[in-house]
């Protein structure tokens, strides 16, 4: 049988062999080659793909919570949208803003000493209307008032506040300024 001619010297073929069979001799070398190989093995068959797919990872969370964020912000803003709306909806009558405040003046058990109706004013794409109120009571009767004015379903704001200490109760003088959409569809009287 002819030898397979393989094209390499046969001294260089014969030093492989040599210093193979020098490592496969020696066992500590052997230990050694082996953990060489599966370091490589897992650096490159299993951490480079895991690191990788890792980063993947990693990028699409941040992408995802910034979709999230977005999402929360505009869920916030049409939640104020809609309130802005409620409370902008309710009218330029008057009757209707001195039904608001009397009845805001009867659950805060503070007795109504005058209310007078002024001009709306026009402010831009809204109208304000404009009440001035004079009520009386306990100092945190009052208070109630205020906070039933301001925080009710209306938009709506006390300008120029005023105590007045009395004999046995405190007088309260505000100008009432309520934010009315004339686009709502409900104002009264345009």
């Amino acid at each position: 049988m002819a030898p397979f001619e393989t094209g390499i010297d046969e001294e260089l073929l014969a030093s492989w062999r040599k210093a193979a069979s020098r490592w496969i001799g020696d066992e500590k070398r052997v230990r050694f080659g082996v953990a060489l190989a599966f370091g490589l093995l897992g650096q490159l068959a299993v951490l480079r793909p895991l690191a990788t797919a890792l980063t993947h990872a990693r990028d699409d969370h941040r992408q995802a919570r910034a979709l999230l964020e977005a999402a929360e912000d505009a869920r916030f803003l049409s939640g104020q949208l809609a309130a802005l709306r409620a409370g902008t909806a309710s009218g330029t009558d008057a009757v209707g803003w001195q039904s608001y405040v009397l009845t805001s003046i009867e659950a805060s058990g503070t007795r109504l000493v005058g209310m007078e109706p002024h001009a709306t004013i026009l402010e831009g794409p809204y109208r304000i209307v404009e009440l001035l109120v004079e009520a009386e009571g306990a100092f945190e009767n009052l208070v109630d008032l205020v906070d039933r004015l301001e925080r009710g379903p209306r938009l709506v704001r006390l300008r120029d506040l005023a105590l007045r200490p009395g004999d046995e109760t405190v007088r309260m003088e505000a100008t009432l300024h309520g934010l009315v959409d004339p686009m709502a569809g409900g104002d009264g009287d345009a």
